[in-house]
């Protein structure tokens, strides 16, 4: 993958990148920067079903035990339920799409040691580039599918408001 990818040049176009050498350790890092995105939206789609999981399983059970008007066959209960049930469906997809690209010694061992060192600077600079982008492609759309999840458990949230305002309306 990484030589059909990439475009083989010879050392003689050392000449058009004489900065491969500053450029590298900056690529080598991406991958960092990449994963540690990847973690931090992973931990605020886990954050966000926590708190799906908590108003759906919790408080339900807590309101209808403080307020003995409030009905599970309530509109405004179910309705709360299907939205939260959808923010945790989203959040189960979230946690499925994609997978990160990180680097894989076994292909470098398999097809790029026979670079010199500067191609291989050189080739793993674009190599880099190109995992970087599609990283932060998969990962805005994990951050867009969070943004409609935490949406979706703020409408959930108005829905449970709503069930508990009509059961409090009705005593």
């Amino acid at each position: 993958m990484i030589e059909s990818s990439l475009k083989t040049m010879t050392p003689s176009d050392e000449g058009h990148y004489p900065s491969v050498e500053l450029a590298y350790p900056i690529a080598i890092a991406s991958y960092d920067l990449a994963q540690k995105r990847w973690d931090a939206i992973e931990g605020r789609i886990q954050t966000i079903l926590a708190l799906v999981a908590t108003v759906v399983l919790a408080l339900p059970i807590a309101i209808h035990n403080s307020l003995s008007t409030a009905r599970f066959s309530s509109i405004w209960f179910w309705a709360a339920l299907c939205v939260l049930a959808a923010a945790a469906i989203l959040g189960g997809f979230a946690r499925v799409i994609g997978q990160i690209k990180v680097l894989d010694p076994n292909e470098l061992y398999e097809r790029c040691l026979h670079y010199s060192p500067w191609e291989f600077k050189k080739n793993m600079v674009a190599w880099a580039g190109q995992d970087f982008r599609r990283n932060k492609q998969i990962i805005h759309k994990k951050a867009t599918v969070a943004r409609w999840m935490l949406a979706l458990f703020f409408f959930g949230d108005l829905l449970i408001l709503a069930w508990v305002l009509q059961a409090a309306l009705a005593l």
